[in-house]
């Protein structure tokens, strides 16, 4: 009976302490995205992030505004900063970085916009810090924002 105990608390205890411990510290490093040249910095890892500044195999859509506002763009990284796990960590004019926690392991991804008024969108960048695949975490993150922007462009217009 304690061998049957053991073998069902101890993977909760692993899982728990590395929950609580071991991620949160291997996902702590720095961010090594940013603005490069008037763009977000382009993917290191084809496997582990998504971006709109990109034309090869990480690339996706920016998200387009359909008319560029200062209330459509506190609109929008209101809405990011309100979603389960993320938190805005720099806001420098047009640019925006925020850390999203995932919830099961608590894993800390990097989410960056950066907004371009001339072309009437918004780049977008979804990284992974940890990790060389993220089993298609940064596309579905990047297509609930580009959901949440379609949802509120349809009920302002």
């Amino acid at each position: 009976m304690k061998t049957v105990l053991i073998l069902l608390i101890a993977p909760l205890l692993i899982w728990s302490l590395m929950r609580a411990l071991i991620v949160p510290l291997l996902s702590s490093r720095h961010a090594t995205g940013g603005v490069v040249d008037g763009d977000l910095v382009r993917c290191k890892s084809a496997d582990n992030c998504v971006t709109s500044s990109a034309a090869d195999r990480n690339a996706i859509s920016p998200l387009p505004f359909t008319a560029p506002s200062e209330s459509q763009w506190q609109l929008l990284l209101d809405t990011v900063a309100s979603l389960p796990g993320y938190k805005l960590v720099k806001r420098e004019g047009d640019y925006a970085h925020f850390e999203a926690r995932t919830p099961l392991m608590n894993y800390r991804d990097d989410l960056e916009l950066l907004w371009h008024r001339d072309a009437n969108q918004v780049a977008i960048r979804s990284a992974s810090r940890l990790g060389i695949k993220d089993l298609g975490a940064n596309n579905t993150r990047v297509t609930v924002i580009r959901t949440l922007l379609e949802l509120q462009q349809r009920d302002a217009g």
